[in-house]
């Protein structure tokens, strides 16, 4: 029994290590890093210094070549062509593409899966698709009729080539297919391609003009990212999606129509610098973050009613752009849509408009306005701030060089970055008490002379006051624990810095780099007695109150949220058929509001009711009566007969 025990162990453990996989190891030979696996070797890497022609063995180390991986050739940059032996069966697309200086890809005429046709391209057996061109592949190509596929990465790099001349056989073109193809000046899609992938023209510094086939629906990302000659695009009235990147970049694109698209995606038209008009159609929906981000000459954009979103800094840095109306059905509108638009006038919203609003000065808001979003750059004089506003926005009032004052409601918690940059004229600003930190908020206010922060401050992050050259005066309160990167660069004649707390609370304040402006100037101290404060806004289950403090010796304020106090409950539950709850007396929440806890069931004495509240859930059942039978006489008949007579009684 013990030797068939072992028997079994033996036969386990020869199947479990048949079963583990082989580990494959790097081996070299001659110019060739491989590894072996089932018997059949793979090119794995080339010596870099490898040069001229070059072919591939059949055999390493004994073993067939069948694969090369991909980036095997990489940086082999003085090899001038190379001869695939009929051994190699599987070949990535692009190969070769990081291999500059190769003039043609040969394969051994009975290699069963790749053929190359005269150039040294590198074609599939039936000449269907093209897999992969030689970098120094110049001047005009014609792909053969009968091709069907443009493969990917197929000439990717190709830095001399001019031309392309397309088959109306081609029906799918892939990704990168003829990215970076720096002389590559004018692209035509025949009618026939009904696949176009991604990133296919991107980075053609060159191209010119291109043409997209009628039955394109989407064109994709990054298709013409960074051809910065690009001039005209004829795009189909079949396309109705344009995504990320599209068209990033190009620089010389100056009109684009889009009278049919629907959905315009993130960074599709980023650093189009010269796009002077877009044609939007309806029935475009989306506008997604920062597609026209410094399209630096668009003036002006007219948005169809069909749009319902616009992203974030969707036309951030459109310096040109002097108007814009949202329309009624724009109901989701991201942060700094408009941030760095200096020459922005007039900004209006439709009446219908559910979510956003413009005041009597045309700055927008929320329809709630309680986020300030943006300013027109012609707002001018003071600016007060409405009540109900918490929140401004990033770069909402950047570039407004005529407003002189604004002031802004102790509502405020908070104020985004860049909020008044370049507000030339802003001379004194005085910050809401419940703001904690302020960012790069009044950076390159030159007209800024200055600036009071409030208690409750506790940081004052990179560039909060940067480059306000005219700055003399900031008071800073004892709940600044830190301050951020160049919060007072360039802030060169700051000279009076009143700090509200002690010497020994200012050295540990954790202050940042390049802030000598701030460090250098001379310093007051002053420890505020602020008393025992007095409530100026009493709390209630509704809102949270206010006390406010006031410095015995200076006069200086602060102000203190006091939290909500308990609901006043109503003694008597309110109730209907399928709930209760007590309502509070000084407001209309509802409080313990559940279902109904039913107690016993009904009976004829008791209703059932609500353990909780004493609801009547159901009423008592009504008193059953019996019917009986009761013998009550007898009748003697004529013949002698005998009847009985019996009455009907209902008894309770």
């Amino acid at each position: 029994m013990k030797k068939q025990n072992v028997i079994i162990l033996a036969v386990l453990l020869c199947l479990c290590l048949i079963l583990l996989p082989v580990e494959t190891h790097a081996e070299t030979e001659g110019y060739f890093t491989y590894t072996v696996s089932d018997g059949k070797a793979t090119i794995t890497e080339c010596d870099k210094s490898v040069s001229g022609d070059l072919t591939i063995p059949a055999t390493l180390g004994g073993y067939p070549v069948t694969s090369i991986v991909e980036f095997a050739f990489s940086e082999c940059n003085d090899l001038r062509s190379i001869t695939i032996p009929a051994s190699v069966t599987s070949i990535p697309n692009g190969a070769f593409r990081e291999t500059r200086g190769l003039t043609g890809i040969w394969v051994a005429k009975d290699n069963p899966v790749y053929a190359s046709d005269s150039k040294g391209v590198l074609y599939s057996k039936d000449m269907k698709k093209v897999l992969g061109a030689p970098l120094k592949l110049a001047g005009t190509y014609t792909i053969p009729d009968g091709v069907t596929e443009i493969g990917k990465y197929a000439f990717f790099s190709c830095a001399s080539l001019t031309k392309v001349n397309i088959p109306e056989t081609v029906t799918t073109i892939g990704m990168c297919a003829f990215s970076h193809c720096a002389s590559l000046k004018t692209a035509t899609i025949p009618a026939s391609v009904t696949d176009l992938d991604g990133y296919v023209f991107s980075n053609c510094s060159s191209l010119e003009s291109a043409v997209i086939p009628e039955g394109i629906t989407i064109i994709k990302s990054s298709m013409f990212d960074k051809c910065k000659s690009l001039r005209t695009v004829t795009i189909p009235d079949s396309v109705t999606e344009i995504w990320t990147f599209a068209f990033a970049e190009c620089e010389s694109l100056t009109e684009i129509n889009l009278s049919k698209v629907k959905i315009i995606g993130t960074a599709a038209f980023y650093e189009c610098k010269n796009l002077t008009t877009i044609t939007l159609g309806e029935g475009l929906m989306q506008i997604y973050d920062s597609a026209f981000q410094n399209a630096e000459k668009l003036a002006s954009v007219t948005l169809p009613e069909s749009l319902t979103e616009l992203g974030d800094g969707a036309f951030w840095g459109c310096s040109s752009l002097r108007s814009m109306r949202i329309p009624a059905g724009v109901t989701t509108m991201g942060s700094l849509v408009f941030a760095q638009c200096s020459a922005l006038e007039e900004i209006s919203v439709d009446p219908a408009n559910p979510k956003y609003i413009c005041d009597d000065y045309g700055v927008l808001h929320n329809k709630e306005m309680t986020t300030l979003m943006a300013a027109p750059r012609n707002l001018s004089g003071t600016y007060t701030v409405a009540d109900s506003v918490t929140e401004i926005a990033g770069y909402a009032f950047s570039d407004v060089n005529h407003l002189e004052e604004i002031v802004m409601p102790e509502s405020i918690t908070q104020i985004g970055a860049y909020a008044f940059t370049s507000c030339d004229k802003l001379a004194h600003v005085t910050i809401p008490q419940g703001v904690t930190m302020l960012e790069s908020v009044f950076y390159h206010c030159t007209g800024l002379t200055s600036v009071t922060i409030p208690e409750g401050v506790t940081q004052l992050s990179a560039y909060a006051f940067g480059a306000c050259p005219n700055l003399e005066r900031v008071e800073i309160p004892s709940s600044v624990t830190q301050i951020g990167f160049k919060a007072f660069v360039s802030c060169l004649k700051l000279s009076e810095v009143i700090y509200y707390g002690s010497e020994q609370q200012w050295n540990d304040i954790q202050i940042d780099l390049l802030n000598d402006c701030l460090v250098n100037a001379n310093r007051t101290y002053h420890v505020c007695d602020w008393g025992t404060g007095e409530i100026t806004v009493k709390p209630t289950c509704k809102q949270e109150g206010l006390k406010k403090y006031t410095c015995s010796d200076c006069g200086r304020e602060k102000m203190e949220k006091l939290t909500t106090v308990a609901h006043e409950l109503e003694e008597a539950w309110s109730v209907d058929e399928n709930k209760h709850w007590r309502a509070c007396k000084n407001c209309d929440s509802k409080l313990s509001y559940t279902g109904h806890t039913p107690g016993p069931e009904a009976t004829e004495d008791a209703p059932q009711n609500c353990l909780v509240c004493g609801y009547e859930i159901a009423p008592k059942l009504e008193k059953r009566y019996d019917w009986i039978w009761i013998v009550v006489g007898a009748v003697v008949l004529a013949g002698g007969g005998v009847t009985v007579i019996t009455l009907k009684k209902k008894r309770q």
